[in-house]
């Protein structure tokens, strides 16, 4: 149980940040973004684009998200999939979503 956890703990520790995008200020939140956006490119340095781009992608997408109802927000990485493909945004944010 206590290995479980420490694997979601740590893949939070890398996605969370998708979810997680409305909480404090907003330039501590873009702030946080760019240093979340550069380890994950680092880490999946074949399959994402440079830093920058991820983060631009992120970013637009998560205007999206501001503009849905609270109650309509994901609150999970598979609320996130999910709200992806119920308004079909998978092909305009090809690196978020997570098929």
């Amino acid at each position: 149980m206590e290995k479980n956890k420490t694997v979601h703990d740590e893949l939070h520790s890398l996605f969370g940040f998708l979810i997680n995008n409305n909480d404090g200020e907003e330039a501590s939140n873009i702030k946080t973004l760019g240093e979340c956006s550069k380890i994950l490119c680092t880490l999946y340095h074949k399959d994402l684009p440079t830093a920058k781009d991820f983060a631009r992608e992120c970013l637009h997408l998560f205007g999206f998200l501001k503009e849905l109802k609270e109650k309509e927000r994901p609150l999970t990485i598979i609320g996130l999939y999910e709200a992806l493909h119920d308004n079909a945004l998978q092909d305009l944010y090809p690196y978020v979503d997570l098929h």
